[in-house]
């Protein structure tokens, strides 16, 4: 495979979907307790979810390179590799305003669908609530 392409996991969550730099994640693994004495950021409160059930089917955690974090994400669908000049990466003046450091870009998968990318090294120290995620409606 060419090194110059980026693997993405793809994964749904609240009928949005959502992409992660493979590159990004150290493991994947089943939910731990919460008295693991781990931090896992639920990623419908960090995006700020507005009017949006958030179901788990099948819970997984996205453990970052070089943090003590996971990220909650469910079914992990399956992994696409891209050539990074196909990421249509949002503005720092967008990024910067409304949601600093969860969002990166948008790809299309093979299929057209739209898929909005995630920062795990950013979510993992984005403190405050971020856009809702109106914008792929």
């Amino acid at each position: 495979m060419n090194s110059s392409r980026w693997n993405i996991l793809l994964f749904h969550l609240a009928d949005v979907p959502f992409g992660v730099v493979v590159a990004q994640i150290m493991a994947i693994t089943y939910p731990v307790e919460a008295d693991a004495g781990v931090e896992v950021i639920q990623l419908p409160e960090r995006l700020a979810f507005q009017d949006r059930k958030v179901t788990y089917l099948a819970p997984r955690i996205v453990w970052v390179k070089e943090r003590d974090v996971g990220v909650m994400i469910d079914n992990p669908e399956r992994i696409v590799s891209i050539d990074p000049a196909e990421i249509q990466f949002l503005a720092d003046y967008t990024r910067s305003r409304r949601f600093p450091q969860a969002y990166f870009g948008v790809m299309l998968t093979p299929e057209g669908e739209p898929v909005l990318l995630l920062d795990l090294q950013g979510i993992s120290v984005t403190e405050t609530e971020t856009e809702t995620l109106d914008l792929l409606v």
